[in-house]
């Protein structure tokens, strides 16, 4: 019997006090393509997302709707689901912190900590921030105010706490990153958090006096739960609520790069307090902004994934925001972008579909030629590569140029356009599902397999490089790809207009840089 590999992936559950913008979009759609193509590949997958349901902020959203938190929190969730199913978001769990077994589960695993001596009592003064819902240390401030919140937001805060002893557990995790040990992406994130690790870092406060709308501490019901403790716990309860135990622990938390702290160093912590595995891999994505700042909901500058989704569809929508640039960068959103990529899938359309809404004739099984053939095996290993180390821009680049050179052909080869709508699915399910369906396939692409390829058919046969003299390109060569760097030079010498540039002058050096150019130095 085939034993199906496990992956458990999850976005950050999000804060449960207004609509989702699409900065959440981004966070869930690269989440759902990553379940997609790992399903794709044959493994069980586990795809989590959720609300953050607790705290202050969500309590104070409520009052201002004049609402009940738990009915206001119930009608947001159900908005959120509604909002994924318009993008063919197809999770596995809606995560809520406001189900009774996920307090259960904080209650047990927070006592476990303070049986084990990391949990102690004391006061705690300082700055705190209503819209943060923590405490904020000097480096945190700007003259004393947050940077992403309204003045009348922050408050100087005295009480009685909980804290946790996250400074014991420092050096481990300090160790674990430094060492690979807690995978953390990409490079620049992890040097961040151990630059912040070479300062002071104190124990965590991880209870609230008086916030009625949350967790209490099983052990002190005056004491309500730190809202991003037990929400970061929301990863390991659902595997117990749903009874998926077996996929911890997680093999990729997905999260933008102010939960950076949270993930890369409490939860892991907390982990080791209480005996259980960490994640097999954390990756910090970049923000979304709009006029250069930040998109927020607290800054009020967010889009609304409905004025998009409505204009362009989902699947364009989804693309889109895959492709706006490299994972960890700030993205500038750009309207002309989404217009760019509803061009490239309307040219994919047009490329298969006649205006009958039919697979076009020009479709069939002959042959793909050996130009295809060879550019088809190249998508197959860039996209598949490319999705592995969580670079969809570029994946979608190479799909752009698939599609490209098959709008030419005069005739399309039909296991060259299946393969490539497999690929394609994971980035726009709708419109991969439906020439699916249209090539005369009666079930769904998503029990598929990936496509394969091969190394030898991917392979150039030839290739073009130039020629430069003194660092000016004078001509271009075509060379066998095999071609060794002797072939190449004596080549390069050989061309006319090197000749021309060459002569009568002493070459002090030719250098060839393979598959890329030759230069001659004289």
């Amino acid at each position: 019997m085939h034993i199906m590999n496990k992956y458990y992936i999850t976005t950050p559950i999000y804060y449960a006090n207004d609509n989702p913008h699409i900065g959440h979009i981004a966070t869930t759609v690269f989440s759902d393509i990553i379940a997609r193509y790992h399903k794709l590949q044959g493994e069980d997958i586990l795809f989590l997302t959720g609300l953050d349901e607790h705290g202050e902020k969500v309590a104070l959203a409520a009052q201002k709707a004049k609402k009940d938190p738990q009915q206001f929190v119930d009608e947001l969730a159900k908005k959120w689901q509604s909002y994924w199913e318009k993008l063919n978001i197809k999770y596995d769990i809606f995560m809520r912190t406001t189900n009774p077994e996920h307090a259960k589960i904080v209650g047990e695993l927070l006592t476990q900590l303070k049986e084990n001596g990391d949990i102690y009592r004391a006061t705690y003064k300082g700055v705190y921030c209503i819209g943060c819902e923590e405490f904020k240390a000097d480096r945190d401030l700007v003259n004393g105010l947050c940077p992403e919140h309204h003045p009348d937001q922050v408050c100087q805060k005295e009480e009685e706490n909980y804290f946790f002893k996250l400074s014991k557990y420092i050096p481990e995790i300090k160790k674990g990153i430094a060492d690979g040990i807690i995978p953390l992406e990409p490079e620049s994130k992890r040097k961040e958090i151990l630059a912040r690790l070479e300062e002071e870092v104190r124990d965590l406060s991880i209870s609230r006096q008086n916030v009625p709308w949350g967790i209490k501490l099983p052990w002190d019901e005056i004491q309500t739960v730190y809202v991003w403790v037990e929400a970061l716990i929301n990863y390991f309860s659902a595997t117990k609520i749903y009874k998926k135990e077996e996929f911890w622990p997680a093999d990729l938390h997905f999260l933008g790069k102010g939960n950076n702290w949270f993930h890369s160093v409490i939860w892991p912590a907390i982990l080791m307090s209480a005996g259980y595995k960490l994640p097999n891999k954390l990756l910090v994505h970049g923000y979304l902004n709009l006029a250069g700042q930040k998109m927020s909901k607290s800054l009020g500058n967010v889009i609304s994934p409905d004025e998009v989704v409505k204009k362009y569809g989902a699947d364009v929508t989804r693309m889109y925001e895959m492709f706006m640039g490299p994972l960890e960068a700030t993205k500038p959103w750009n309207m002309q972008g989404v217009e760019g990529v509803h061009r490239f899938l309307c040219k994919f359309w047009r490329t298969v579909i006649d205006e009958t809404g039919n697979i076009k004739s020009t479709i069939s099984d002959i042959e793909a030629d050996e130009e295809t053939q060879r550019l088809l095996h190249q998508t197959i290993k860039k996209v598949g590569g490319d999705i592995d180390n969580f670079r969809f821009n570029t994946a979608i680049s190479q799909m752009m140029i698939f599609v490209n050179h098959i709008g030419k052909l005069p005739a399309l080869p039909r296991k060259a356009i299946e393969a490539f709508v497999l690929l394609l699915a994971p980035f726009s399910p709708h419109i991969a599902e439906e020439v699916w369906q249209k090539l005369s396939h009666k079930k769904t692409l998503a029990y598929e397999n990936w496509p394969k390829y091969s190394e030898e058919l991917a392979a150039e046969k030839e290739i073009e490089i130039a020629v430069q003299v003194l660092g000016r390109i004078k001509d271009k060569i075509v060379v066998p790809a095999d071609a060794d760097d002797e072939f190449i030079k004596q080549k390069a010498l050989a061309c006319e207009k090197v000749i021309s540039a060459i002569t009568g002058k002493e070459i002090k050096k030719v250098i060839v840089i393979k598959s890329r150019l030759v230069n001659i130095v004289i």
